[in-house]
This record gives C-alpha cells, sequence and structure tokens, in this order.
C-alpha cells in the first residue's frame, strides 16, 4: 500500500490535475489576491472547511485534535518498541512514551564492551517518560506548537497528555523491557512484557515486577526524536548550587 501511495503522489500527470484543481478552488477563496492566510489564522481555517466540504457539522476544537493527533502521530507498525513508542497498562490508566535512543532498542544482543547491557541480555533497560492527564483541551490545544503535548485517538476516546511537569521537567523512569523488547499480537492488540520497579509494602521496600503493556501509538520521526533530546537534555543537566531565599 506504501509503495501505490509513493506511485500516486509521484504520478505528473495526477499531480497536474491535482494541482489544477486545489488551484482553482483556492482562487474561489480569493486567496491568491488578498494574500494568503497565516498559519494558525481563523481565515486558513474557515476556507479550509470550505474546501473541505464536510458533510456534517465540524467545530474548531475537534478538528484541531485531529489535525495534531495526525501530524505528531502514527500507527506503531514495528516489531520492537522504538524511541517514540506510546504504550500505557492494560486497563489504560497510565502511559508512557519511550525515550531511549532506537539504536538501543534494536532486537539485538549488545556488544560485549556494554558490560551491562550484555549481562541482561535478553532483557532490555528502556528510558521512558510518564504521561500526565491534561483535562484543559482547549488549552492545550492553543499551545500545541510548544510541543509539550501528545494528542492521542484511541478506541476509548480522545486523550491529551502532557510530556512534561509543571515544572518543565520529564516524569522518566526505566523500564526493563523483555524477549529484546519484542511485540506480540494477543487479540486485537499489540502488547510486550516489562518489568517495573515498584513499591512493595512500607518505604523503603521495592519490587521489580513483571507485567504486560499495551501499544498505543508511535510518534513519527521528529517528534520521537524531540522527546529523546528532553530526556538526555534533563538526565545530563548541570546542577547549580544556589539557594533560595525563605518566604516570610
Amino acid at each position: 500500500m506504501d509503495g501505490i501511495r509513493r506511485k500516486l503522489s509521484a504520478d505528473p500527470e495526477l499531480l497536474t490535475l491535482a494541482s489544477s484543481a486545489l488551484a482553482e478552488e483556492i482562487t474561489q477563496l480569493g486567496w491568491p489576491d488578498a494574500g494568503w492566510p497565516a498559519r494558525g489564522t481563523q481565515t486558513l481555517f474557515t476556507g479550509a472547511q470550505q474546501l473541505a466540504r464536510p458533510e456534517r457539522n465540524v467545530t474548531k476544537p475537534n478538528v484541531m485534535f485531529r489535525l495534531n493527533s495526525f501530524l505528531s502521530t502514527e500507527r506503531f507498525r514495528r516489531a520492537h518498541i522504538t524511541t517514540g513508542t506510546i504504550f500505557s497498562t492494560m486497563d489504560g490508566t497510565k502511559l508512557w512514551v519511550v525515550a531511549s535512543p532506537a539504536c538501543d532498542l534494536v532486537a539485538r544482543k549488545p556488544s560485549e564492551q556494554q558490560i551491562w547491557s550484555h549481562a541482561l541480555h535478553p532483557m532490555t533497560a528502556v528510558v521512558v517518560i510518564e504521561l500526565q492527564n491534561h483535562d484543559n483541551v482547549e488549552a492545550a490545544l492553543s499551545s500545541a506548537s510548544q510541543g509539550k503535548f501528545v494528542f492521542l485517538e484511541t478506541p476509548t476516546g480522545k486523550k491529551t497528555l502532557r510530556i512534561v511537569g509543571d515544572n518543565g521537567q520529564p516524569p522518566y523512569e526505566i523500564l526493563f523491557a523483555e524477549n529484546e523488547g519484542r511485540v506480540r499480537t494477543e487479540g486485537a492488540n499489540t502488547v510486550f512484557t516489562a518489568s517495573r520497579m515498584v513499591p512493595d509494602g512500607e518505604p523503603p521496600n521495592r519490587a521489580l515486577k513483571s507485567d504486560m503493556f499495551l501499544i498505543v501509538d508511535q510518534l513519527r520521526g521528529l517528534n520521537a526524536t524531540r522527546v529523546l533530546q528532553l530526556a538526555g537534555q534533563h538526565l545530563s543537566r548541570i546542577g547549580l548550587d544556589f539557594l533560595d531565599m525563605p518566604a516570610k
């Protein structure tokens, strides 16, 4: 299907036809004379709505949510988790995004020079960022270009999720993916198994708990790279020795 799509998008006669049809539509909007609307303006949204000729009424929040979801995510089509993979607990109450370099997540035995990773194989250590639910969807859409949010359309509904906390820092943790982080199909779901370090009774007791996780979506390339850089910057931050003035 992807090969067919590329052939259609590169067909010169089809491109000429599509360009001519689109140019005529845009001319009817008056944009060539008035000037092309600025990105993100109401004029551009209204014109796009007119061009699309929707069969039913549409609302701006729904349209912009779907647009941002499309621009930032794609279907997961891999054999193993990678940078930008979005996954959740099986009940969907907690979600994370993978923030480890893709080369570290290739399903293979690490080099002997990577002593710890080599010894852990076939378990793979993975840096992930927990995504936080954000209830104010319209506020998130108003600042979507800042890259602080992930917009997901899931079978259970729309989800708006924060990548960073209120302090601007990503809430990261380390998971240990089993079987080289490979995914498998169980019914209609794509899943993988990993272990998390979780509280076990009273502090400081902790336990490494193995669990199954559900693949939800995949960030597109640039978005996944940004999450990788966000986590890397946080983990390599320099702690400066300052002291806040005490509150009165």
